[in-house]
């Protein structure tokens, strides 16, 4: 047992991808798992019972396909033990069951739909003109095409059982696709045409049938009906079924059952519906027992007469009928003693099904021992292990060896269902058997981990039971899934286990820790469960770092800190404070041990210097001897002890000027500090001031900064830096605009000035030096005066007038070459301009009008004068 566990452990956990199992609430253990189909593949997950599919498959596949309509796959039912087939007849309920059984798992819903379309399109299905005149034909053979046409009650339901399984919510588009066919068929069986008798509320065997009514075709029905009602996807069936199952079996129960011997007939009479053949054949009472149960757990759960009759039924059949060796068993006659001596495949496998259901509904291991035994007989004396496939049935202990497809797929509906019940297992745990305890925590080297389990089979319905002698494996995890201590044991007669696990001092003190659980044994599928559980110290730290939230370089710090020691014993232990950038001393503390007071401890500590700033995990960690018993951490951000604000600066600068900064320094550490302030650049000189700040103390410091008078750039940079030794507590660059000495905003000279008149040059410059300049304005290389004496910082008017001409008779064109330069002569700018000279009108006045009046008047007055003259003498 410690082998097998161990290899479980390895195979399946510490190979998982991951190296963790997930988990959903707390039970682990009721999902129903994927049929593994391949034989011979070593999982732990592997059912008993499905090993044999995939080569049972194979051999069939192979053997028995024929390609008959349409690419339309079809099988033939019978064979002989190589395969060969020994019957042209095509069955419609084998190739119907075969999707519903052996290859349920390898379709989607769709592909079911699709195939059962295709077998609609093929000769083994029926459409008549007459009212219900439709459905599934018995058989037809694959050379003549002859049809049976005899439409049997059984092959008819089969389409209802395969598609229910895939009708999708109503709200689905694909909704109709599946229900339609599904009402066409539960129509065709309730047509009085074709299989119902209403009068006797009993369905007929076939739409032929006239002398008998059967029992086995009418449990079927009854089964096919009570999957509509369980299932109730489509809610236009739901009453029809209900009531129809209700009258179904109470007419089983008044006609076809044997109220003194128990069990049921075979059949009955069509009219008087006296038994028509009293023998208790297996197969009818073994779908007898499943109906039963079906209907007390679907319909009537108050009436346990139903379970009752099926646990009669069943003692009955094991009394009269089972053969220990090999384990199976015979029909019967209507005494309950064996007709023949032939254990029948089919009729075993619908037996171990019934004995599956009893112990689903009453949780009786005794019936799930007997499905074992028809389990293993059926794979010890059944099984071809050479061909693959189960022989039909075996006669005075021999087999015939004859494969049957029809029986072959009862087996593996019989195996299907072991499966599900085989599935519904479930592990529950719980710390100190206190279900309420979630995530408990122990201290270590003090407590002790307790664990109570239960592995039981649970159909969350009805039945319970707690499976004994099952391997049980603990496996304990760290936070990081990591193990730490594997432990085996097995449960007891009651399913239970209880674990003990003695906390050491060795393992860390963490909140994620697991513990992983999981039984198995060989009949039930493993189920597995995890559990979380803390480990603590029995330290607490209760507070004291509450204000603690930023700390400075350089600082020395006090703190206390409450803590709370819930351990049996007080202790001594070393306190300390670690982190990267922190300098702390060994400090020896003593801490009660007291649920109600807790214990003050204090430490001093220093920040480094060179601590890099921003968020840090600070520990305060309480060892005893090299076990750590505590170790609180917290986030706490380191900052610059000194600080700076107010940067001010000059923005923008000429070349060879001083540049102004000036910057406010505030010493936040609880002594004197000591720093150096340093500003530097390409294009400055750099410069270093020591500064010590008293505790608290907050300076501006101003500086005047020498500017390189050669600068190509339109914008430098200054860096600052506050730094001590090597280590920089603040780094700031910013950058500057260089300016040209001088800005000129604007300029004007007149382009055109009348004789005489003064041409003024006007020029509006803006000095960006922070001292005033001298200056000189040459005009046509001659310095001339102007009402500035010099260009003070900012901006300045400077004004210049010149006379181009007086000549009343110059209208020549002037030209003028003006320069302004600095104190050193150096240009700063330079204008020429082009004067026009026009004529004033004084000039025109006195120059040229007045030299032509003259005369002119003078002329006029001495005429005037000479006439006057005349006319006197006369």
């Amino acid at each position: 047992m410690i082998l097998f566990n161990f290899a479980v452990v390895n195979l399946f956990f510490f190979n998982s991808p991951n190296n963790s199992v997930s988990f959903e609430n707390d039970i682990v253990g009721n999902e129903k798992p994927s049929i593994i189909k391949t034989q011979g593949d070593f999982s732990l997950l592997q059912d008993p019972f499905t090993n044999n599919f995939s080569d049972l498959w194979e051999f069939f596949n192979n053997n028995y396909y024929i390609n008959r309509w349409f690419d339309t796959p079809t099988y033939f039912r019978e064979g002989d033990v190589d395969g060969d087939i020994t019957s042209d007849l095509i069955f419609s309920l084998d190739n119907m069951l075969l999707y519903d059984t052996l290859l349920s798992n390898e379709y989607d819903g769709a592909e079911i739909l699709d195939i059962y379309n295709q077998l609609k399109a093929t000769p083994l299905w029926y459409n008549g003109a007459g009212p219900g005149e439709y459905g599934f034909i018995e058989s037809v053979d694959s050379v003549t095409e002859t049809r049976t046409y005899q439409r049997n009650l059984v092959d008819n339901l089969m389409p209802i059982s395969l598609l229910l399984d895939y009708v999708p919510s109503p709200s689905n588009p694909t909704y109709s696709e599946y229900v339609i066919p599904i009402i066409e068929m539960f129509s065709l069986t309730l047509s009085p045409y074709q299989f119902w008798n209403d009068t006797n509320q009993i369905f007929m065997n076939s739409n032929s049938s006239s002398d008998y009514f059967y029992t086995e075709s009418n449990l079927y029905a009854i089964l096919t009906f009570l999957e509509i009602i369980e299932d109730n996807k489509i809610s236009s069936l739901f009453d029809s079924a209900y009531q129809n199952t209700e009258n179904v079996m109470e007419t089983l129960m008044n006609y076809l059952w044997d109220d003194i011997e128990y069990g049921f007939y075979n059949s009955t009479t069509y009219r008087s519906l006296n038994p028509g053949d009293e023998n208790k054949d297996l197969k009818v009472n073994a779908l007898g027992i499943i109906a039963l149960i079906e209907y007390w757990t679907i319909i009537d759960t108050i009436d346990i007469t139903y379970l009752e009759n099926a646990i009669k039924t069943y003692i009955k059949t094991d009394e009269s009928l089972y053969q220990s060796t090999p384990g199976l068993y015979y029909s019967g006659d209507s005494n309950w003693t064996p007709l023949n001596f032939v254990f029948d495949l089919e009729a075993n496998a619908y037996m171990m099904k019934a004995c599956l259901k009893l112990f689903e509904a009453t949780g009786n291991i005794t019936y799930y021992e007997r499905a074992q035994d028809i389990f293993n007989a059926l794979e010890d004396n059944y099984y071809d292990d050479v061909n693959s496939g189960y022989y039909k049935d075996i006669d005075g202990g021999v087999p015939d060896t004859e494969k049957n497809l029809l029986s072959n797929l009862r087996v593996t509906e019989a195996y299907l269902f072991a499966v599900d019940v085989y599935s519904m297992t479930e592990l529950i745990a719980t710390f100190n058997g206190t279900e309420e305890l979630i995530n408990p925590e122990y201290h270590f080297n003090q407590e002790t981990l307790k664990i109570n389990i239960t592995y039981r089979y649970n159909t969350g319905q009805f039945a319970i039971y707690n499976i004994s002698s099952a391997d049980i494996t603990y496996v304990l995890k760290y936070a990081n899934g990591t193990n730490f201590h594997v432990a085996y044991n097995t449960t007891s007669i009651n399913g239970t286990n209880t674990f003990y696990y003695k906390i050491p001092d060795t393992i860390p003190i963490d909140s994620g820790y697991t513990i992983l659980i999981y039984a198995n044994t060989t009949y039930f599928r493993m189920a597995q469960i995890i559990k979380s559980f803390t480990i603590k110290s029995g330290i607490e730290y209760y507070d004291g770092l509450n204000y603690v939230n930023s700390v400075y370089q350089g600082q020395k710090l006090n703190v206390s800190l409450r803590i709370n020691n819930t351990r049996d014993e007080a202790m001594d232990f070393n306190f300390t404070v670690e982190s990267d950038y922190v300098l702390s001393d060994i400090k020896q503390v003593y801490i009660n041990n007291s649920l109600d007071n807790s214990t003050t401890i204090w430490i001093n500590f220093t920040i480094d210097y060179a601590a890099e700033l921003g968020i840090s995990q600070f520990h305060f960690i309480l060892r005893n001897d090299t076990t750590v018993f505590l170790d609180y951490v917290k986030d706490i951000s380191i900052e610059n002890g000194i600080q700076y604000s107010n940067l001010l600066y000059d923005g923008a600068i000429v070349e060879g000027d001083l540049l102004y900064v000036s910057v406010t320094l505030t010493n936040f550490l609880n002594d004197t500090h000591s720093f150096n302030l340093s500003f530097s650049g390409k294009y400055i000189y750099n410069f270093v001031d020591n500064l010590t700040l008293a505790k608290g103390e907050i300076r501006t410091a101003s500086y005047e900064l020498i500017v390189s008078d050669n600068i190509a750039v339109d914008v430098i940079s200054m860096e600052m830096n506050i730094t001590k030794s090597n280590i920089v507590f603040h780094n700031k660059i910013v950058s500057i605009a260089i300016l040209r000495k001088f800005t000129i905003n604007s300029v004007s000279f007149p382009s055109v000035v009348s004789q005489g008149s003064p041409a003024t040059f006007i020029l509006s410059v803006q000095n960006n030096m922070k001292i005033p300049e001298n200056f000189i304005v040459r005009i046509n290389g001659r310095e001339v005066n102007t009402d500035l004496i010099e260009l003070l910082p900012g901006e300045n008017r400077i004004e210049v007038s010149v006379i181009p001409s007086a000549n009343p008779y110059d209208f020549t064109t002037k030209s003028y070459y003006i320069v302004l330069e600095d104190g050193s002569g150096n240009e700063i700018s330079t204008y020429y301009f082009s004067v026009t000279i026009q004529l004033s009108i004084m000039n025109l006045v006195l120059f040229y009008i007045m030299p032509v009046m003259i005369p002119i008047g003078i002329v006029i007055f001495f005429k005037n004068k000479e006439i006057k003259t005349k006319l006197l003498r006369r």
